[in-house]
């Protein structure tokens, strides 16, 4: 009964008081909105994670550059020999692979469209515990070949396992499609999301 005179006695007193009812519902929306931000911070980082065998025994590689401004010096992507060179004397690492995202366009057909790709070296899709869905992924030997997320396996060829050998034309380059990968399968993101592959 207490708590329905409470009620009734709020409602009146914001309903008399516009500014101060205003008050109330910013203070409230502005916690409401930084407690779902902060979860939504942690739930990525600390409670979810990473979707890959031994996720704790990963580790990015960046170039750093103290003579520019932070943050384009201290992360800088990995010059190619650098790579190479890292690679070849590697003893810390069980392994080393590579990879750089980028948007391309697809110039195929009567409408290019941007597209979310990645360069990657052949044993990345090995490190990170991937399969192919269908096809193969990259080996050692593959040549201008491109293995396409689920997403745009769906999206522009629905599913149909014929897109294996087909022709697809990037920024004016022809790769073969060798592969598909499995569904919800992303290579990391290296610029806080903004560049998963599609």
């Amino acid at each position: 009964m207490h708590l329905f005179r409470d009620i009734r006695y709020a409602l009146h007193t914001l309903r008399t008081s516009p500014a101060y009812a205003i008050m109330c519902i910013a203070v409230l929306a502005l916690g409401i909105g930084a407690n779902a931000a902060i979860f939504s911070v942690l739930n990525t980082v600390i409670f979810d994670a990473l979707p890959y065998p031994n996720p704790s025994q990963l580790v990015f590689l960046w170039e750093r550059f103290p003579g520019l401004p932070a943050p384009v010096g201290d992360r800088m992507e990995v010059a190619h020999s650098n790579y190479l060179e890292w690679k070849r004397q590697a003893t810390l690492f069980s392994d080393i692979e590579a990879y750089r995202g980028m948007t391309l366009d697809e110039t195929a057909g009567d409408h290019p469209r941007h597209v979310k790709a990645a360069f990657a070296s052949p044993g990345l899709f090995h490190l990170l515990g991937a399969q192919a869905r269908t096809g193969h992924l990259f080996t050692a030997t593959d040549d201008r070949t491109a293995v396409l997320s689920d997403i745009y396996f769906q999206n522009h060829y629905h599913g149909d396992p014929a897109a294996l050998g087909r022709t697809l034309t990037l920024d004016g380059a022809a790769y073969t499609v060798v592969g598909v990968l499995p569904p919800r399968f992303h290579v990391p993101s290296t610029y806080e999301g903004d560049d998963q592959v599609n």
